[in-house]
């Protein structure tokens, strides 16, 4: 069987009458749009159709829902991030504030044990301030008691060290003091060997 024509026809069908050795028949020619161009034509207006379609496409709404969702999500993190931040704070400032108050008692108490044990101050004073005050040196506080005018403290200073020691001159003195511990008087009541001191009872 000849091969067919090559030409299309006008209608747009491939001409049905046999081929010469051109390709064509006696009535087509070169000139005339063979079937090649025709599906070629075709491929490329398919092609074309294809590429409109595809930018006709909406976007992947998926992608969006997802970036909705993690734009959700960090917004719900930062939130509870937040909340947990200032809870913490809270917790810290009311743990500061009860510390405050501990510390307040605390103040308060010491402020309330240190009235009756005024006593220990004043000795304390009379210890430090009376050997400074006569000269000598302390060899003890024997007693301290307050008045209607102040503190009266009797302590004894060693006047002069000896060997043995039972030899030392020991002088005894009183002491005046204000209410706050201010000392504003003393004499020497007596002096005498240590040995010569009253015994020490049990």
């Amino acid at each position: 069987m000849p091969d067919q024509c090559r030409a299309v026809t006008e209608g747009g069908e491939r001409c049905s009458r046999p081929a010469k050795e051109n390709g064509f028949c006696h009535q087509h020619g070169p000139e005339n749009e063979t079937v090649d161009e025709a599906d070629a034509a075709e491929t490329t207006d398919a092609d074309e159709d294809d590429e409109r379609e595809d930018s006709n496409v909406p976007e992947d709404t998926d992608s969006e829902e997802e970036t909705e969702s993690a734009d959700s999500t960090e917004s719900e993190s930062d939130s509870d991030s937040r909340n947990e931040s200032e809870s913490e704070e809270e917790e810290e400032t009311e743990e500061t504030d009860d510390e405050k108050s501990q510390d307040e008692t605390h103040s308060d108490s010491a402020s309330d044990s240190e009235e009756p044990s005024n006593i220990v101050t004043v000795r304390n004073r009379v210890r430090d301030q009376v050997p400074q005050l006569i000269g000598r040196e302390l060899d003890g506080v024997t007693s301290l008691m307050q008045g209607e005018e102040g503190w009266v403290a009797t302590v004894e200073l060693i006047e002069r060290r000896s060997v043995p020691d039972t030899q030392d001159i020991i002088g005894q003195y009183e002491v005046s003091l204000t209410d706050d511990g201010v000392i504003h008087e003393y004499r020497r009541l007596e002096t005498y060997r240590r040995a010569d001191g009253s015994d020490y009872e049990t």
